[in-house]
């Protein structure tokens, strides 16, 4: 299993490399945008750990591509901007996790692995090919979901288990706590708003109208459910 360390400071990318290399991973190192996206046209890394401040660009806008370009591979951004407005950034434009400098070394290869326990390579939970509701269906091994005839989405290997616990559980509230333990895992707890950041993130994707959704119901009070076809 391969990690792929985006970040333009040769000191972390050694102190990072020994660290994972320990671990038993595999290192593919990166210092720009443009030398990670020259390595992805070849190589299909496990994991991102992608820095924010990068020499040619920005690393949200570059995480927000790569959700987009390549959502099978989960992304962890390291970076020295801890406030909460920059977490929820960072979980908006499809970041896996958001881990703030200086970081404890240890709890930082526990949290990789909880992303890649979470990831597609490892969801032994999902052991359905496609879920279908309605005029949606979810193509689980490809990371997409089919809106209607003409429409598909790609979506990030958070949001398809999000969507996989709700539409096997159309028409039952799913309680945000219960989301969280079954799509993100136990380095969320806390964070109050994340499963609203992520519904927000499939809204967008999948409703017509975000503020008038068919697909995902809100339960004031209690969650979310996936809307029961009429």
């Amino acid at each position: 299993m391969n990690i792929m360390i985006v970040d333009d400071d040769p000191m972390t990318r050694k102190m990072l490399g020994f660290l994972f290399q320990g671990e038993g991973f595999e290192i593919i190192f990166a210092e720009s945008i443009r030398s990670a996206r020259s390595i992805l046209m070849h190589d299909s890394p496990s994991l991102i750990l992608l820095d924010v401040n990068l020499p040619d660009g920005d690393g949200f806008t570059f995480c927000r591509q790569l959700a987009e370009e390549e959502p099978g591979i989960p992304i962890v951004m390291l970076t020295t901007r801890g406030t909460q407005v920059d977490k929820i950034s960072g979980l908006k434009l499809g970041a896996d996790d958001y881990v703030v400098k200086p970081y404890d070394h240890s709890e930082l290869v526990e949290r990789v692995r909880a992303v890649l326990r979470r990831s597609s390579r490892m969801q032994p939970h999902l052991v359905q090919d496609q879920v279908k509701i309605g005029d949606l269906e979810l193509l689980i091994n490809e990371l997409k979901i089919r809106v209607g005839v003409k429409k598909i989405v790609s979506l990030t290997p958070t949001e398809m288990k999000i969507m996989s616990c709700l539409m096997n559980n159309v028409g039952k509230v799913m309680k945000r706590t219960t989301i969280a333990e079954i799509a993100l895992g136990y380095d969320y707890e806390g964070v109050s708003n994340v499963v609203d950041v992520y519904i927000r993130r499939l809204r967008k994707k999948l409703e017509f109208d975000p503020t008038n959704p068919k697909y995902i119901e809100t339960v004031v009070g209690s969650g979310y459910k996936m809307c029961k076809p009429l």
